[in-house]
């Protein structure tokens, strides 16, 4: 089935049954056992099992970029950075900031195709097989006062639309295979000209584009793997790792993080979801012309179980170290001060 027939069946499915979200495919686990998630109520238990869309090559792009619509300093639409020229309707000067994103695994660089000895808890040889995360409300932090700049997103396609960016790490080499060789590692925008120390992201697909058809999105918003099939709803954040054994059945870990306690049909009425899973990620003292922000995956998983099948679609028993170490409380949907997996290098 193609991606626009998938996405329609799944539009007039979610219509008819009225599905809330929560859930999805389980993506590239072809060489292990695997299962469907369903939609969840509030107490998190999945009910249904959704038909998903299937992979194109369009589906390696995306990036988040920040919800900013509501800025004065507008939208810079660019191959790569703005000119430092250009200014606000106010004519605020702006200069043009390139945010540099990293992955690793327990320190070591993160790249499909390679193994790793001692992930997980007992700690067993992992390889990657999906790095890719969306960022919105991208902010920078004043040195001076501490005030949160909005950086205004670059329009940069396939990567970045007016309030979302999506990064990526998977080049659809060894076990990644949902992707294609194109990667992104980097989100840029202009910001008002100043000193800046820190950096203000969330995980996340703006609510007003979260539940539109991706069929009429642009680029990173039409990345199919990245989407569920019901609702639509987008995976904000999508980590998969795989042990590596020499016989029998390979462990899983997995963390598709999305919006979770949907209800409504999408075109028809609002969709509103209960537990909405956008982790705020705060690195104080970066400097974007010297640092890098870097997700540690083995970091992630560090108390997960990946010598079995640990799978988290934004619900399950494999959740809770995971929202925690990402910085979710797993019962409200909310922001905690608990993330550890982004730092500053």
């Amino acid at each position: 089935m193609s991606d626009r027939s998938a996405c329609t069946y799944a539009l007039v499915l979610g219509s008819l049954l009225g599905l809330a979200c929560g859930g999805d495919d389980g993506g590239g686990q072809a060489d292990t056992t695997t299962t469907t998630e369903g939609s969840s109520g509030a107490s998190g238990d999945p009910t249904t099992s959704p038909t998903t869309t299937a992979p194109t090559s369009a589906e390696s792009t995306g990036e988040s970029s920040s919800g900013v619509a509501d800025t004065t300093t507008g939208t810079s639409t660019t191959d790569g950075p703005a000119d430092s020229s250009s200014g606000t309707d106010t004519g605020e000067a702006m200069q043009p900031v390139s945010i540099n994103f990293g992955a690793t695994v327990d320190g070591e660089p993160f790249a499909c195709g390679q193994s790793y000895a001692a992930v997980g808890n007992p700690p067993v040889e992992v390889e990657p097989m999906d790095l890719r995360f969306f960022v919105q409300d991208v902010r920078l932090i004043r040195a001076d006062d501490g005030t949160e700049v909005p950086v205004v997103l670059d329009v940069v396609e396939p990567w970045q639309a007016e309030t979302v960016a999506m990064v990526d790490f998977e080049d659809a080499t060894g076990a990644c295979t949902e992707g294609n060789a194109e990667t992104r590692t980097e989100v840029t925008g202009v910001v008002p000209t100043g000193d800046y120390d820190g950096l203000v992201f969330t995980l996340g697909v703006p609510e007003d584009l979260n539940h539109a058809d991706p069929l009429t999105l642009p680029p990173p918003l039409d990345a199919g793997t990245m989407t569920w099939g019901w609702l639509y709803g987008y995976k904000f954040l999508k980590v998969e790792l795989r042990q590596v054994v020499a016989e029998g059945v390979a462990g899983v870990g997995l963390l598709h993080l999305g919006s979770n306690d949907c209800t409504g049909v999408p075109g028809v009425d609002e969709v509103e979801c209960g537990l909405p899973n956008r982790a705020e990620i705060r690195l104080e003292g970066f400097d974007v012309a010297a640092n890098t922000a870097v997700i540690d995956v083995a970091a992630l998983f560090g108390e997960t179980d990946l010598a079995v099948e640990s799978m988290c679609h934004s619900v399950g028993d494999a959740c809770p170290p995971l929202f925690d170490r990402v910085g979710l409380d797993l019962d409200t949907g909310l922001p905690s001060p608990t993330q550890i997996v982004f730092t500053v290098e």
